[in-house]
Formats: C-alpha cells, sequence, structure tokens
C-alpha cells in the first residue's frame, strides 16, 4: 500500500467511525434540556474540533503503520477508535452520562497508552495524540458537569 493510500485510508477509517457514531446517535432533544457547564462550547464548534482531531488521529494511526509498528501502538489506535464511537452510543443513544463518563476514563487511557507506546518510535504519531488527549480530558469535564448537575 502506497503512503497516500495509506494515510487516505486511516483518515478516512477515523471519520468513518466518527461520522458514523454521530449519525447514528445524534444530540437530541434529551441533551438540548441538559444543564450544561457555563464553559460548554457552542454545538457548531463540536464537528469543527473533531473534524481536525480526526485528520490527527488518522495520519497518526497511518505513520504507525508506514513505520511497521505493529502490535500495541496499532492495537491501542484501533482501541481508542472503537472507544470513540461507542462513548456517543452510551452518551447520546442510551442517555447514560454515567456510563459514558466510565466508557471515557478508558478512552483518555487508551489515547494516553497510545502516546506512550509510540513516543520513542513514532514522535510524531504520538505528538499528533496531544491534542486528542486535551480534548478528551475537556470533554470528560464537561460529562462530569452533566452527570453532577442533572
Amino acid at each position: 500500500m502506497t503512503s497516500v493510500r495509506t494515510y487516505a485510508t486511516f483518515i478516512l477509517a477515523t471519520f468513518a467511525v466518527g461520522w458514523t457514531s454521530a449519525a447514528l446517535f445524534p444530540p437530541s432533544e434529551w441533551y438540548e434540556g441538559l444543564n450544561k457547564a457555563p464553559f460548554n462550547p457552542p454545538n457548531f464548534a463540536f464537528p469543527i474540533a473533531w473534524s481536525l482531531l480526526y485528520i490527527m488521529i488518522g495520519i497518526a494511526g497511518a505513520r504507525v503503520w508506514i513505520a511497521e509498528l505493529r502490535g500495541l501502538p496499532v492495537l491501542f489506535w484501533i482501541f481508542q477508535l472503537g472507544l470513540n464511537g461507542f462513548w456517543s452510543f452510551l452518551f447520546f443513544g442510551l442517555q447514560a452520562p454515567l456510563l459514558s463518563l466510565i466508557e471515557a476514563f478508558f478512552f483518555l487511557v487508551s489515547i494516553g497508552a497510545f502516546i506512550g507506546v509510540t513516543w520513542r518510535f513514532e514522535r510524531t504519531a504520538a505528538v499528533l495524540f496531544v491534542p486528542y488527549f486535551v480534548w478528551v480530558s475537556f470533554a470528560i469535564l464537561l460529562n462530569l458537569w452533566i452527570v453532577l448537575y442533572n
């Protein structure tokens, strides 16, 4: 597989998970009625932020694949992507903020684990996951607010 194909495959796979999850479990009247944190970004900010992150996530996955770092780096990449999509199911689909909060901690750990196992061998991939780690940390704070104040 050529590098261009590899990058395209990983980026498209990442967007496929994100967009499918968002399409199947969109915010609803339930979400709109929740007491959200005063620092909750406006709704239009989420697709913009996630789109930028999906590009970085896809590039990071492709870099790991091209560097032939099979094993833990690829497993953590796949695992975090699965947890990314699963969070929407728990939060929006089941309307279960506490379950989604618990899942989000595992999600964050998988992102951190990817950074940890790639840092030494594929630093660019690890660095591309740092904004993702920060964003998911912020999302956990937003999720926690909803759990505590609803």
